[in-house]
């Protein structure tokens, strides 16, 4: 990394990037979990039935590793980001977890419905 902050077209080319990463690589390993051969690695996470923040992260090592964490640093890889940039990155997405299991419509936020009908059902 340098001492240097990066562009701002820079910093969000990469946030850009990060995000499409992110929601492929996450809708993919999401949608893989809920098959038959490998949702005993997911049915912990759907325990709750209304999920809440603290439940999150609540999932098989396994499940936490490939649909956690890799699809949100992946972006990193390809585009070499600033660390200031990924740590706006990590922010964003942190927030967005929190608020898709809070159970919550927030202000100025999407609606967490989905998510929660997602574990409803």
């Amino acid at each position: 990394t340098t001492k240097t902050l990066p562009d701002f077209h820079i910093v969000m080319r990469d946030l850009i990037v990060c995000m499409f990463c992110q929601e492929f690589f996450f809708y993919y390993s999401h949608r893989m979990l809920h098959f038959k051969r490998f949702y005993s690695l997911h049915k912990q996470h759907h325990e709750f039935q209304t999920p809440s923040c603290i439940t999150a992260i609540y999932c098989s090592p396994l499940e936490h590793i490939f649909s956690n964490l890799l699809p949100v640093i992946i972006g990193f890889k390809f585009m070499h980001c600033h660390v200031m940039t990924a740590f706006l990155w990590l922010t964003i997405v942190i927030i967005t977890t929190l608020n898709d299991h809070c159970g919550y419509h927030l202000p100025f936020l999407h609606s967490s419905e989905l998510h929660d009908y997602h574990h409803l059902k």
